[in-house]
């Protein structure tokens, strides 16, 4: 973990900031940024790319996860134990030119679906029909494109639904560790 912390250094303050959702180094070494309520920030700072592979690497390694581009393994999909718990996905040359890499935050506060209401996100009658299902126990089918806060709404549905059901066992699968979910009794798996 030490040589990932120090691998991370130029990525550290972004990591810390409660504000930044995700980072990403692209080819041109260029951190951009998605901070919260603003969306993309390109911050004019740079990583070079041996300092990308690096952070590639060492938590490949850390995390004792495979990754070899040129047998098959291309790029590394893993989670950040804590403080961050953050999502990482790298790619090595020679699949791209230069080493790429993006981090994905969990958020540090999740919203309730009043919320949604009172900014306008959801109109009252959505809000109702969106309850009912939940109290009903029906389907909800949640779907948008990257970054267009399916996470983060289902992260407000979960919530509701804990307050509705609290003593109800939740079982949660999903591809990346993106849901929180505050029942006492869950089970989350990836």
């Amino acid at each position: 973990m030490d040589n990932f912390i120090d691998d991370i250094f130029p990525l550290r303050k972004h990591l810390e900031d409660p504000d930044v959702t995700d980072i990403f180094v692209g080819g041109s070494g260029e951190i951009i940024t998605k901070v919260f309520g603003k969306g993309k920030v390109f911050t004019g700072e740079r990583v070079i790319p041996s300092k990308a592979r690096g952070i590639i690497l060492s938590a490949a390694v850390m995390l004792d996860k495979p990754l070899d581009p040129l047998n098959g393994i291309p790029k590394l999909d893993a989670v950040i134990p804590k403080p961050f718990g953050a999502r990482i996905t790298g790619l090595p040359p020679p699949w791209v030119s230069a080493p790429e890499l993006a981090i994905r935050k969990p958020p540090k506060l999740i919203f309730p679906l009043e919320d949604y209401v009172e900014k306008g996100r959801l109109e009252q009658d959505e809000y109702e029909l969106v309850c009912r299902y939940i109290k009903e126990r029906k389907n909800l089918l949640i779907e948008g494109g990257t970054g267009s806060g399916k996470s983060t709404f289902a992260n407000a549905v979960l919530k509701k639904m804990v307050e509705y059901t609290p003593n109800d066992r939740f079982y949660i699968v999903e591809d990346a560790p993106e849901l929180q979910c505050e029942a006492r009794d869950k089970t989350q798996l990836e």
